[in-house]
């Protein structure tokens, strides 16, 4: 059995306490397999994706977490990634 890997940048949305949109904080890099992603939701897979379009849109989806996975892909999730774990140094 080979085991394939992928690694997403994932981000959470971070809001101020008066419920303003801030920034989105680096969580890292975490594992993956095409069967088992890291966020479970594909938002929008497209030649235009940046970081920034992702957390938009999963803001609109009323996600917490999002990641773009090169090259053109978004996720999101309500819930940190945790089933294959980190990528070290990531």
């Amino acid at each position: 059995i080979i085991f394939f890997a992928w690694c997403v940048q994932v981000e959470s949305v971070k809001i101020s306490t008066n419920g303003a949109i801030l920034e989105g904080e680096y969580l890292g890099c975490y594992n993956e397999r095409p069967s088992a992603r890291a966020l479970p939701t594909l938002l929008e897979d497209s030649s235009h994706m940046t970081p920034l379009r992702c957390r938009e849109l999963a803001l609109r989806n009323g996600s917490r977490f999002y990641a773009t996975r090169p090259p053109s892909q978004c996720y999101a999730g309500g819930t940190a990634p945790t089933f294959y774990g980190k990528v070290e140094g990531g």
